[in-house]
């Protein structure tokens, strides 16, 4: 059965999610409300993963990084899934098998290819670094990594992960599926979008 509930209340039992309106062009109070509970968690590294294919991660992503540069007066960082390299295209400046781009106070990674498996990890782990130094907040997006088996290392790297949702659509036992991929001590809850 799909979910359809509110801003910061799933009824699923043990679930705690919020729900992201999706509105361009600028940054909405769902965003923000997304922002203020991953600042509340005192995560810097952020996970996110789709709960079915269909689920759609960078356009919520772009909107919560926005978000959190506009609360927080830091940099964030978004990082794309190995299965966003086909979209990179040749804008921006390269960095390792990174496309970087930088938007205001948001810097955006996609992979110029997709990477043979295991190297994705190795220039997460090293791009991970870099922002601790810098003292970005980065938001990971986790789409595909499940189907190449590097979910649970990717998962491994960030500090809370959230499973992604389309509301009204998803179904339930989706989101628990997607939710048991993932650790359940850093499980920060489901977003709807």
């Amino acid at each position: 059965m799909p979910y359809s509930g509110g801003v910061l209340g799933i009824s699923l039992k043990r679930w705690r999610g919020f729900r992201l309106r999706m509105r361009p062009a600028k940054v909405n109070g769902d965003a923000v409300t997304v922002a203020r509970r991953i600042i509340a968690s005192r995560s810097i590294r952020v996970g996110f993963s789709p709960a079915d294919r269909r689920t759609a991660v960078p356009p919520a992503l772009q909107q919560i990084a926005a978000a959190l540069a506009e609360i927080s007066q830091r940099g964030v960082a978004v990082v794309g899934a190995p299965a966003s390299a086909s979209e990179a295209g040749e804008e921006g400046s390269a960095q390792g098998i990174w496309t970087f781009t930088k938007k205001g106070p948001v810097s955006v990674f996609i992979p110029r290819e997709a990477p043979e498996p295991g190297r994705w990890l190795t220039e997460l782990t090293r791009l991970l670094k870099d922002s601790v130094a810098t003292r970005e907040l980065v938001l990971v997006d986790l789409t595909g990594l499940d189907a190449v088996g590097e979910l649970g290392g990717a998962a491994a790297l960030v500090d809370a992960t959230c499973v992604v949702a389309r509301a009204r659509k998803t179904k339930e036992h989706d989101m628990e599926r997607a939710a048991a991929r993932l650790p359940s001590d850093r499980f920060l809850g489901v977003l709807l979008v």
